[in-house]
């Protein structure tokens, strides 16, 4: 079971960043990844691009993954990915039936610029990792 150290980070993600190949590019290794929700939030898109975005709704329910032990610097290299029309926010989320906390990338882009989403694809858990790899904090 892996557990979150003090120095170690968690992030939950549920557009781009599900993408096991672009957390590689980005953060130069394989991070466990476990399926996660989020609620009180909702999914949007973002018109002209190929990226959601989450913001606050209340009753809404956002289904990703938490990324478990990110490293300081790598976070930062996530918030620089991410760029200025996210902002990185603590929130509970629950895995495998338990709260724990989680840093989330939440919309603060233009309302705009956001339409609902006709569809969604859930992201694809790496299988690899216990689900019971987040403990309750």
């Amino acid at each position: 079971m892996v557990t979150p150290r003090p120095s170690c980070l968690n992030l939950f993600v549920y557009g781009t960043l599900c993408s096991e190949s672009l957390r590689r590019r980005l953060i130069g290794r394989r991070v466990c990844a476990v399926p996660a929700r989020l609620e009180g939030f909702r999914v949007w898109r973002v018109r002209g691009e190929d990226y959601p975005a989450l913001c606050p709704a209340p009753g809404g329910r956002v289904d990703g993954m938490v990324l478990i032990g990110l490293r300081p610097l790598e976070l930062r290299r996530l918030d620089r990915y991410e760029g200025g029309e996210y902002v990185r926010r603590l929130c509970r989320i629950e895995v495998n039936g338990r709260s724990c906390r989680a840093w989330v990338y939440l919309w603060r882009g233009r309302l705009k610029r956001l339409q609902a989403l006709t569809h969604r694809r859930n992201c694809c858990p790496d299988r690899r990792c216990s689900r019971s790899s987040v403990r309750p904090q």
